[in-house]
């Protein structure tokens, strides 16, 4: 069976600190808020791929699902992560600084006369 077709992965958001946030679709079950974010220990292996967890009272974090790590299934979700993201890059990466250059702007004293209306009121 081809894992490619029961296995799915997509980036629903990324923050300020360049962590993106995936949601895996497998066996008709979700696995919401799977981090990838870029590895400080060990960069040359590319993205970080971390189950999401939980923080206990005690300060220590408990994953909420476990695969053991040489198992198959967890490689391929790591590796359906890391291409997800790569295409949430590529796809923002589309949209240029020219798509948001307004063409023409108005004049200083155009935008001076609309705050001294403003403050009239």
């Amino acid at each position: 069976m081809n894992n490619d077709r029961i296995i799915t992965a997509k980036v629903y958001n990324r923050n300020s600190s360049g962590v993106y946030y995936l949601k895996v679709e497998m066996f008709g079950m979700y696995i919401s808020d799977i981090t990838a974010r870029e590895s400080i220990k060990k960069p040359q292996e590319g993205l970080w791929i971390q189950m999401p967890a939980f923080r206990r009272d005690d300060g220590t974090y408990k994953k909420i699902i476990e695969f053991p790590n040489n198992n198959d299934i967890f490689k391929h979700i790591e590796k359906i992560c890391r291409k997800a993201v790569e295409d949430y890059i590529d796809s923002t990466q589309q949209l240029s600084v020219d798509d948001f250059i307004i063409d023409e702007l108005a004049p200083q004293d155009e935008y001076e006369k609309g705050l001294d209306d403003v403050s009239k009121k």
